[in-house]
């Protein structure tokens, strides 16, 4: 959609808030959408906040279990706090 590219434009520029809330907009046209569901875990994954984007990931997977992005970007949570316990 171009929802998401016009979020993927912020997010590649690291206009985090910004890009969440045009994925947000998104989805309250396409709810459905795993697609941007995805984007805006990432985003959150970016902006720091990881319970909102585990909650994200772990939607996607109730919907597409096998899905590589939702479980890589839980894999980077899991090693976020991991540094975090560490430090």
């Amino acid at each position: 959609t171009n929802y998401a590219a016009f979020g993927n434009f912020f997010a590649k520029n690291q206009q985090y808030s910004q890009a969440i809330d045009i994925y947000l907009d998104g989805l309250a046209l396409y709810p459905a959408s795993l697609s941007l569901r995805t984007h805006l875990a990432y985003a959150y994954l970016a902006y720091g906040n990881l319970s909102v984007s585990e909650e994200l990931f772990k939607e996607i997977l109730t919907e597409d279990r096998w899905n590589v992005e939702a479980l890589t970007g839980l894999g980077r949570i899991a090693e976020k706090l991991g540094q975090q316990k560490q430090a």
